[in-house]
């Protein structure tokens, strides 16, 4: 295990996502949970017979998923909007490794995706090089079709994961790891974030098993868990840096 605080400049990474090209912009304007109607017309759509485009998150991600190409997703919704998974409709969203995917929020103050009621988590990001930003996540359990028991909000399985400006708060596991989010394996990145009130069985805030995993400008406060790791757990070969961090 090594954990380091140091002062590192990660513009190659940033790097990374600032000379992307897009290949399809996906707006959501529907807070409610259902699957995409037709994964093969590229568009993000719940409801084919009605008139215009009704796109809700995980239809987006659906989409995303379908198109080997880097992709993004908007809200089109209004401040101070909260879209809210349902366990019936699947549990988590699944990100799948098929070209990158920006999630672009409109501010934590403004957009919350809520996990709902029972058990669901609220991402599984497999494999996958995601931006999460300008969102709240809350109300995750850590349950979902894959890992179940770990990473209360999000559940990242390798691949890439950068939360910016990103409030992770009141998610929770009862028996596994991240009340918050859980890193297992590849490169991650938590900028300008907030952790707090996630609780866990180990590793309240987050979970970092084997992952390189950079915290930036962040706070992490008022976790909790019943075994160790209140604010976070690092282990595993896991390489944690903190730079300006509460």
């Amino acid at each position: 295990m090594k954990v380091t605080i140091l002062s590192v400049c990660l513009l190659a990474f940033l790097f990374t996502f600032s000379t992307q090209t897009f290949a399809a912009d996906f707006g959501v304007n529907f807070t409610s949970d259902q699957h995409d109607a037709n994964l093969a017309d590229g568009f993000c759509d719940v409801f084919i017979n009605v008139a215009g485009a009704q796109c809700t998150l995980r239809a987006a991600v659906e989409q995303a998923n379908a198109l080997a190409s880097n992709d993004r997703i908007f809200f089109l919704l209004p401040n101070n909007s909260t879209v809210t998974l349902t366990t019936a409709n699947g549990g988590e969203i699944q990100v799948e490794d098929n070209g990158t995917l920006q999630i672009i929020g409109m501010g934590a103050n403004n957009l919350t995706i809520d996990g709902g009621a029972g058990t669901n988590r609220i991402f599984y990001a497999d494999g996958a090089t995601v931006l999460i930003t300008g969102v709240t996540l809350t109300g995750g359990n850590g349950s979902g079709i894959l890992a179940n028991g770990s990473g209360g909000a999000i559940f990242a399985n390798g691949g890439s994961l950068t939360l910016e400006r990103v409030h992770v708060t009141g998610n929770s596991v009862a028996t596994g790891n991240g009340g918050g989010v859980f890193f297992d394996d590849g490169t991650h990145e938590i900028t300008g974030s907030t952790f707090s009130a996630n609780s866990a069985f180990n590793c309240g805030g987050f979970g970092n098993s084997g992952s390189t995993l950079d915290i930036l400008n962040s706070t992490i406060s008022g976790n909790s868990a019943a075994n160790v790791g209140g604010g976070f757990c690092n282990y595993n070969t896991g390489a944690a840096l903190l730079r300006n961090v509460t």
